[in-house]
């Protein structure tokens, strides 16, 4: 029997770009995607994915308070947190990696950039 697709979680507000996971990583992963921080949380929770993607201006809980949320809940101490934001200041790349991102991706990106940030971060 196959070994089952590594799951993800993407929480990001804007369609087209998720759009555009779907079409970069669907093949390889399977996807959960939604659009604010309350429903990510709850995917995250329900799924506990190996990678959680994350942009940070998404609507009711901000990207940073998600990943704070997530740290500070041991049950997902194995999730990986890619953060991919138009934010490109290097402090806000600084607070992602001090509150627990694994990685930091900015916007607009290469969809072969993102492959191989995923595959370094859960493989496959």
């Amino acid at each position: 029997m196959p070994d089952a697709k590594k799951k993800i979680v993407v929480v990001e507000d804007d369609p087209l770009i998720r759009v555009l996971y779907e079409a970069i990583l669907a093949s390889q992963y399977e996807l959960e995607q939604t659009y604010d921080g309350d429903s990510g949380f709850a995917a995250i929770q329900r799924v506990l994915p190996a990678l959680a993607i994350i942009d940070i201006s998404i609507p009711k809980m901000h990207g940073f308070e998600l990943c704070q949320k997530l740290r500070a809940d041991g049950i997902f101490t194995d999730v990986k947190i890619l953060f991919v934001s138009a934010k490109s200041y290097k402090a806000d790349i600084k607070t992602a990696k001090e509150i627990g991102a694994d990685d930091y991706i900015v916007k607009p990106f290469e969809p072969e950039d993102l492959r191989s940030k995923v595959r370094e971060l859960v493989g496959v």
